[in-house]
């Protein structure tokens, strides 16, 4: 009877500790390690099938917009290639965006120069930014505009669109500038001076 006992306590410590292990391993996937591909550079539809192929969960968790790399393009991955992680990690990914953002237009127009509005807008990320001159002040910036159209503070623009400044070329007036240029200091414009010396004669 005793050793009936010890037999069933052998036995019954065997099952706990294969049961422990089996358990564990599956808890842990012990062996089941993977390297990660190098997906950078690759579309991401592309990329999502490649770490789907090696067990591997891909999923696109930033973007970036770079106009020098094709839209959808992978720039970056975590963990990096050749990691050696567990089956089912996630894959995090950064892909170039698929469409150029749009941002609001600033305060250009009658508010700066055309130095201080170019190095604003290239800094803002605008690329295309051109120059028409009209009569007035010299460089001064008095309308922006994209393809013809005058543009609105706070309206968004894409940044792979051109952008316009409208800036004066030294002379003094214009389309743009004052038109409407005084006799004296005493604002009175030249039709109004003709209309009182008609009315006196």
């Amino acid at each position: 009877m005793v050793l009936w006992n010890v037999g069933g306590m052998i036995v019954f410590v065997i099952a706990v500790l294969v049961g422990v292990s089996l358990w564990m391993d599956d808890y842990t996937r012990h062996g089941d390690n993977v390297a990660v591909p190098d997906v950078v550079g690759t579309a991401s539809h592309y990329a999502l099938d490649r770490l789907s192929q090696d067990n591997l969960v891909g999923i696109v968790v930033d973007s970036i917009y770079d106009d020098k790399v094709a839209p959808g393009e992978v720039t970056d991955q975590f963990p990096k290639a050749g990691s050696n992680v567990k089956a089912g990690r996630e894959i995090h990914l950064t892909i170039n965006s698929l469409s150029a953002p749009s941002l609001p237009m600033p305060d250009l127009a009658d508010n700066s120069s055309r130095n201080q509005a170019e190095m604003k807008l290239r800094a803002m990320g605008f690329k295309d930014v051109r120059v028409e001159k009209t009569t007035g002040d010299l460089d001064w910036v008095y309308a922006v505009k994209s393809r013809g159209a005058s543009l609105l503070v706070g309206q968004r623009v894409r940044v792979d669109e051109p952008v316009t400044l409208v800036v004066g070329d030294g002379s003094t007036s214009g389309e743009y500038a004052d038109s409407t240029a005084t006799d004296s200091d005493s604002g009175i414009s030249d039709e109004t001076v003709d209309a009182i010396i008609n009315d006196l004669f």
